[in-house]
């Protein structure tokens, strides 16, 4: 039996996702003793103590060994009626308890950050030029057949668990599996945010709004000035980390949170924020 709700993570096979995790879930229970369940593979967790992987609610083991082969599988490996799905390498702010997130969410069956979107129907091209689509998204609309395409982020993704959503990860899992065009590389592998893209347009899954941004990711907001601590806080639910390298003000604000969060959950704070370059080999480009 499903339990009602809670936030999942994944982890497959590199120690780093998996002390990325670690500090993600103590960023969470810092703030509220919340359901926390971790999807691992391979060594992904080797580098953590018992007393640490204590902290997971629940440990659930996959044969993915690709991360990005794993999230297209996150409705199948989440042990919730009502998930929050949330990157490693995020971190979460302090000042909203996870609860709180869930209620403002009732009634909601599926809501994803949305950077833009192209409707053939009315001529209308609202794509995010510094972000991607993962392909040409002409080739994509015409292999597809499709007349609307939204530009999706998946470092955050609410779900519910219903027959809607299962025919829609079916989807996701289908288009990973065999897509019909040519993608951009990531991590040795395809990426997941295509198979979204495509998934939602075919079944018609809307998503919750197009302005919903629970996630601050500075690679998006480049030329923008870091907001302060308070408007973060105010205006996000959790920091990205996203991508090869990040800005000194991130890498402080991330190591400052986790570390308050460690010390609040009166552990040891280990792992740092360090370039993803260093630990993950795959990740050459994004």
């Amino acid at each position: 039996m499903k339990k009602e709700k809670g936030i999942l993570i994944i982890a497959t096979e590199n120690p780093y996702y998996g002390r990325m995790a670690l500090n993600l879930c103590v960023s969470i229970k810092a703030v509220e003793d919340f359901p926390v369940a971790i999807a691992i593979s391979g060594a992904s967790l080797s580098h953590l103590s018992e007393k640490q992987k204590s902290v997971f609610d629940e440990i659930i083991v996959t044969t993915q060994t690709k991360g990005v082969g794993a999230k297209v599988k996150m409705y199948d490996l989440s042990p919730f009626e009502k998930t929050l799905y949330i990157d490693a390498d995020n971190i979460w702010l302090p000042m909203r308890k996870p609860s709180d997130f869930f209620k403002g969410l009732e009634g909601v069956e599926f809501a994803i950050p949305i950077e833009g979107k192209i409707s053939l129907n009315t001529g209308v091209n609202h794509l995010r030029e510094n972000y991607t689509m993962w392909g040409d998204f002409t080739q994509i609309m015409t292999a597809y057949e499709l007349k609307e395409l939204y530009q999706m982020r998946t470092e955050i993704v609410y779900f519910i668990r219903s027959e809607k959503m299962e025919n829609f990860f079916e989807m996701v899992k289908t288009i990973y599996e065999k897509p019909k065009t040519e993608t951009v590389e990531f991590g040795g592998s395809v990426p997941d945010e295509y198979a979204f893209n495509i998934a939602a347009a075919i079944t018609e899954t809307l998503p919750y709004r197009d302005n919903w941004q629970p996630a601050y990711w500075r690679a998006l907001k480049l030329g923008e000035r870091i907001p302060t601590l308070a408007d973060l806080y105010t205006d996000y639910v959790v920091l990205s980390t996203g991508g090869l390298r990040q800005r000194p003000e991130i890498e402080r604000i991330y190591n400052n949170i986790a570390a308050a969060a460690h010390k609040k959950m009166r552990m040891q704070y280990l792992f740092k924020l360090q370039p993803k370059r260093m630990h993950v080999k795959e990740r050459r480009f994004f």
